[in-house]
């Protein structure tokens, strides 16, 4: 892996001590809240959770089914590498924790049916196109990669599972208002500083340290209203196989994918950018008996859904997440205001940071794969540690920044 540029270089002048009495503040109860709550709980640190919702896992993570695999390039480079250990620690961490059963996860094999073919690797199964047509599932001559290992999981039920744990304490229906400091106040010190989280109808709550995972709501936060993230709405539906039909026994991924789950197949998604609304659409659903026809042709359901679910996602211009400490842009944009002429890059200082404050989001359609990996990270960052670092070049929360002021933008 390359060496850290200097503001992909973090550190941590103030790391959270497990045995404090002061919680720790995450802001969103879906897949990235929980996953960060859990793994900050699991490390000895009470947490709080906030979320504007009655209850958890109410936007994008509230799906009732999602694939497991990594996403895979035909040549390695390190986002792959990335998606790969983000993969395999979510499986370790699945049984680790005892998750398995809660979320239903179902290890039945992915195949991912692609254009060209792809290189051998030690981390899929080449199908040629030659011999697609005697794989269960695959029908017509197609090129596909194999998961052996993957499969899918419920979203929904992953959330609540994960906060199950007696350090982690909920609180839903509560909307954030705005987020200050008193870093500038008289006579504090790096021991008294506190984050003031203004919540409406909501007592106003203080804490050290807090990480905001709040998907598409970040934008209408204050510290992370800079952030690139751009809503794009999923709709999933559920359609009932037809008596007879040829079953399927593995998840089946092209431009859309088709999940098995009894007599019954979940096809999806949906991509529809800029779209906020909430509501199933009936030409979602078309679309997806569409996208299920091209993709397996010989499967055959009846053709109206019997439930239909939609989530809006929150993507990033490179489709990579976000997570790490939060920035203040302006003391970004001064301290890397010579990028465009082209000094040498070891001598600009670290990233300026907002000193307790921290983010995790951007997750998109892989979120499933990549919370889980993205907590681990950045909860070691926090408690003081920098294996975050080997990964900041790809989502480092300021690299969008950056790369303006590189291009005097």
């Amino acid at each position: 892996m390359p060496d850290p540029l200097p503001w992909d270089q973090f550190t941590n002048t103030r790391p959270v001590s497990p045995d404090s009495s002061d919680p720790i503040v995450v802001i969103g109860a879906g897949l990235a809240g929980c996953w960060m709550a859990r793994t900050l709980a699991e490390s000895g640190a009470s947490v709080v959770v906030l979320d504007q919702a009655i209850a958890a896992a109410c936007g994008a993570s509230s799906n009732p089914a999602g694939i497991v695999k990594p996403f895979v390039t035909r040549s390695p480079c390190l986002a792959m590498n990335f998606y790969v250990e983000a993969h395999r620690y979510l499986i370790k961490q699945l049984h680790a924790w005892n998750l398995t059963e809660a979320c239903n996860f179902t290890v039945c094999g992915v195949s991912q049916l692609v254009e060209k073919p792809y290189p051998q690797s030690a981390h899929y199964e080449v199908i040629a196109a030659t011999d697609a047509e005697h794989e269960p599932g695959l029908h017509g001559e197609r090129n596909a990669i194999h998961f052996k290992q993957s499969g899918w999981l419920n979203p929904a039920a992953l959330c609540n599972a994960l906060l199950e744990h007696p350090l982690i304490k909920i609180q839903t229906d509560c909307t954030v208002s705005s987020i200050t400091n008193n870093e500038d106040v008289t006579g504090s010190t790096a021991n008294q500083k506190k984050w003031h989280i203004s919540l409406e109808d909501n007592p106003e709550m203080q804490t050290s340290h807090l990480v905001v995972c709040a998907g598409v709501s970040l934008p209408a936060i204050g510290i992370t209203s800079t952030l690139p993230v751009t809503p794009a709405r999923g709709q999933i539906s559920r359609f009932a196989l037809e008596a007879g039909s040829t079953s399927l026994q593995k998840v089946v991924s092209a431009k859309h994918y088709v999940i098995p789950d009894g007599d019954t197949v979940m096809v999806g998604a949906t991509f529809n950018r800029d779209d906020t609304r909430s509501a199933v659409l009936p030409e979602d659903d078309a679309a997806n008996l569409a996208g299920l026809a091209e993709t397996l042709p010989a499967l055959r359901v009846r053709p109206s859904a019997i439930e239909s679910y939609a989530g809006v996602r929150a993507t990033t211009p490179d489709r990579l997440p976000l997570v790490g400490p939060l920035f203040d842009p302006e003391r970004v944009a001064h301290a890397y205001a010579d990028l465009k002429h082209g000094r040498k890059l070891d001598t600009y200082p670290p990233l300026p940071t907002l000193d307790g404050a921290y983010v995790l989001g951007g997750l998109g359609s892989r979120g499933i794969v990549t919370a889980p990996f993205a907590a681990k990270l950045l909860a070691d960052l926090m408690l003081g540690g920098t294996h975050i670092n080997a990964w900041s070049t790809l989502i480092n929360p300021a690299r969008f920044l950056v790369r303006r002021l590189k291009r005097h933008h």
